[in-house]
């Protein structure tokens, strides 16, 4: 059966979700056609160097693209083994990441999200790594640097700065000189933006309106609203359905595990309240939601006994996935 396989921790499983990725992405390597997006007008400053020396139609931005989806995949499966968020050993977050980030054939494009997407995961490694250490500076730190550097490539991604905040609360006691220290980290890439502006002799309230115009620009659609509907209402019955199986089963998780998890439902959750309040976030968003996605439906799929609906609902995922490949949903 199709789900027994994918639980199988062999490098087998690996490889054919590597397979199946390349698939996925076939139209877009044979393809020069670029979809629009509202970031290819209004960048953020580290998004705008990466579009200034990369051409966004080539090949080679295909393939940066493709490669960034895999290796976040690939910090997915390191952060399952390093900090064991699902108890059995799974490539289940490794599919599932390459699978929802990336299917909406117009998101196969350098965008910032996906920039973004990497930095919070790095984020998440340091926010993991200081629960219940005796000095947790650096690590808050580099957490801090890391949500910082997202919102330079993507401003969407700056309710996630919440998200250390929420970590600090779930994983340390109150200590002023923490929280301090998670500011510091998060105002240090904005400092050296405006140092840069100042070097320049750039108008510094520049950056106040270049925020408000990557945060209140309006997002068109390059896709099908009723795509975007069955694509993720296909994803969200599944999630749905994890998050009921995983909420319950916490109680008899370690209290590390547990708080983890607490961490994930939490980026969850700012990453649709971003999507629902800022106008310029738009279905690209999904980069950053599919990490936490991830590790949701992995520990729904790897754990879970029964076998009837968790195979109806793993295929009801792949059959998404082919609908949004076959559908003609593209506007030009």
């Amino acid at each position: 059966m199709l789900l027994s396989f994918f639980r199988k921790s062999s490098i087998s499983v690996i490889v054919t979700s590597i397979m199946i990725f390349i698939v996925i992405w076939l139209r877009t390597f044979c393809s020069a056609i670029n979809y629009p997006f509202i970031f290819d007008s209004v960048n953020m400053p580290l998004y705008s160097l990466v579009v200034k020396y990369l051409p966004l139609n080539g090949i080679y931005a295909s393939l940066l693209t493709f490669l960034l989806v895999i290796s976040i995949a690939f910090y997915l499966l390191y952060l399952n083994g390093k900090y064991i968020l699902i108890k059995q050993r799974t490539y289940l977050p490794f599919l599932f990441m390459v699978l929802v980030s990336s299917s909406l054939v117009p998101l196969q494009r350098v965008n910032p999200a996906l920039f973004a997407g990497l930095m919070l995961v790095v984020a998440v490694d340091h926010i993991f790594a200081f629960y219940q250490k005796t000095n947790a500076f650096d690590h808050i730190f580099r957490a801090g640097l890391s949500v910082g550097i997202a919102s330079l490539f993507y401003a969407p991604a700056i309710p996630f700065y919440l998200l250390l905040l929420i970590g600090l609360m779930l994983l340390r006691s109150f200590n002023v000189r923490e929280w301090l220290v998670a500011l510091f980290g998060i105002a240090l890439p904005w400092g050296f933006l405006l140092l840069t502006y100042f070097w320049l002799q750039l108008d510094a309230l520049e950056v106040w309106r270049l925020l408000q115009a990557n945060l209140g620009a309006h997002a068109g659609l390059s896709i099908d609203e009723f795509v975007l509907i069955v694509f993720f209402a296909a994803i969200a019955l599944p999630v749905l359905v994890a998050l009921l199986y995983l909420i319950p089963s916490l109680a008899s998780q370690k209290i590390s595990v547990r708080k983890f998890h607490g961490v994930l439902i939490w980026f969850m959750l700012l990453g649709v309240l971003a999507y629902a309040a800022i106008p310029s976030c738009s279905y690209e968003i999904i980069y950053l939601l599919a990490i936490p996605l991830s590790f949701h439906l992995g520990n729904y799929f790897t754990t879970v006994r029964g076998k009837f609906w968790p195979l109806v609902l793993f295929l009801l995922i792949f059959l998404a996935i082919i609908f949004v490949q076959v559908y003609p949903y593209y506007s030009f």
